[in-house]
């Protein structure tokens, strides 16, 4: 019953996207390759983590000296940004007064974002 609460309330709170497009290898790879150049521009090391549009793992890179947290963090915020399609942001205010919130696998740390692309 919990989880239904949580998931509508999500669902009418929020519009998101279709699914859109599957993610192959090429495309997650450029996808990396945008986010670690921007990092890189602003002295950050990071994880970076490219799933598909079901959350499952299409390509994975860690910069040098990045904390070893941030690889199992990175994962966990692609995932729910792609299975929830929003940004996982979106559940950080959430989660005041409703602590079954965190019961269901969802990261809240803010960072995980979709990427959306349109067909053609």
């Amino acid at each position: 019953i919990l989880s239904n609460i949580f998931l509508t309330f999500l669902t009418s709170a929020m519009v998101f996207s279709a699914y859109g497009p599957a993610v192959n290898n090429e495309t997650a790879k450029r996808i990396a390759a945008g986010a670690v150049a921007h990092a890189s521009r602003n002295g950050w090391n990071v994880a970076v983590a490219v799933v598909d549009t079901h959350g499952m793992m299409i390509y994975y890179e860690m910069m040098d000296d990045t904390q070893t947290g941030s690889a199992t963090v990175s994962v966990e915020k692609a995932r729910t940004a792609a299975m929830f399609r929003r940004p996982t942001s979106a559940f950080e205010g959430n989660v005041e007064g409703r602590p079954a919130m965190v019961t269901f696998g969802v990261n809240m740390i803010e960072g995980g974002l979709p990427v959306v692309a349109e067909e053609g």
